[in-house]
Parts: structure tokens; C-alpha cells; sequence
């Protein structure tokens, strides 16, 4: 597995992670915009319409993602519960989504979200889970937020979205291990 790290010119080398063949980026929205045309799948996850957003402008936003061929675009926002204060959380239908489009992932791969530190990087471990099971995907996330740290201060803040996590643990059937490997390396003190 390869996590690329932007560099000026915008170039993405292909170093997968075999037998996977996965190369994942997760970014925030700006940079995926940039990136969204090499990636052979796209992971574009939103933030619904705030209490203070203009309702007018909210589309237009995501036009990009749902252009991508291969995209899977969702709307919620990075909270731990169904909704508060005008803001929704991930449902369940929607982690089934993120579920049911990870056996489709090969080549490049782009996840984002707003800021590349929560939404995003919970459902890139929750797609990772299905396909390789809990030990394996964290330490492969691990892997790809460590060679970040050195390039983009972000990656050293990853803490994936706790509802996002809880929810793909019951419906994957992993009786809490999800939870415990993803709160011990990521939400410890918190």
C-alpha cells in the first residue's frame, strides 16, 4: 500500500499494496478535487447543510465527486450521534454503502472528507476491515498515516469518526474489536 504525499506538480506513482492493489490517499476536499482525475475510485464524503450554511451553495460544492466515474459520495456530519443541533450523523444505510463498495476498490484510490481526519479516514478502516479483517486494515492505516505525519501535520491528528466505527463493527459482526483496536490507536484520552 502506497499513501501519496502531494508534491508540487500533482503526480501520483502507483505503489500498490499486494495482492490488494490498492494505492490510498486520503486528503481533505480541496486536494481531492486536484486528485479526483487520476484516481481509478473516489471516496467523497460531505458534511450535510449546517445550521449556518447557505442552502444554495451545498450542491455545487460536490458537483466534482458525483461526476467521477467510480464514486461513492455520501452526506453526514463528523459527529458521535444520529444528529444534534441541526447536524446529521452517518446512518446505518450509509455504512452498508461504504461496506458494499469496498470489494470494488483496486488502483488508486482517493478518500476525503472536509479536512482528511475523521469521516475519511473511519471509512477507509472500515472498508480496509471488510477486506482484510481488523489487525490487518489498522496496521495498514497505520501505515499510510505514518508516512504522512512527516509531510502534512494533519495525519498526526487522525481520529476516525467514532460513530462511523461503531456502526460498521455491528454490521460487520465484529463484536466490538473494531472499536477496541481503533479507540486504542486512536482514541486514547479522548
Amino acid at each position: 500500500m502506497s499513501l501519496w504525499v502531494p508534491s508540487n506538480d500533482l503526480a501520483w506513482t502507483f505503489e500498490p499494496l499486494h495482492p490488494y492493489d490498492l494505492d490510498i490517499v486520503i486528503v481533505d476536499a480541496h486536494l481531492a478535487k486536484k486528485l479526483a482525475t487520476q484516481a481509478d475510485f473516489l471516496v467523497s464524503l460531505w458534511g450535510t447543510r449546517g445550521p449556518d450554511d447557505d442552502p444554495a451553495e451545498h450542491p455545487t460544492k460536490m458537483a466534482w465527486a458525483k461526476e467521477h466515474p467510480n464514486s461513492l459520495v455520501l452526506e453526514f456530519d463528523d459527529i458521535p450521534s444520529a444528529d444534534s443541533h441541526g447536524y446529521i450523523g452517518i446512518t446505518e444505510d450509509q455504512v452498508r454503502a461504504i461496506i458494499a463498495f469496498a470489494p470494488n476498490l483496486r488502483g488508486k484510490v482517493v478518500f476525503h472528507c472536509a479536512q482528511g481526519i475523521s469521516r475519511s479516514t473511519a471509512a477507509a478502516l472500515v472498508m480496509l476491515t471488510s477486506r482484510l479483517g481488523v489487525r490487518r486494515a489498522i496496521d495498514t492505516l497505520e501505515l499510510a498515516i505514518a508516512r504522512t505525519k512527516e509531510k502534512d501535520w494533519r495525519a498526526a491528528g487522525v481520529k476516525p469518526n467514532k460513530r462511523v466505527i461503531a456502526l460498521a463493527d455491528h454490521l460487520l459482526g465484529l463484536n466490538g474489536k473494531l472499536i477496541k483496536a481503533a479507540s486504542r490507536k486512536y482514541h486514547s484520552g479522548t
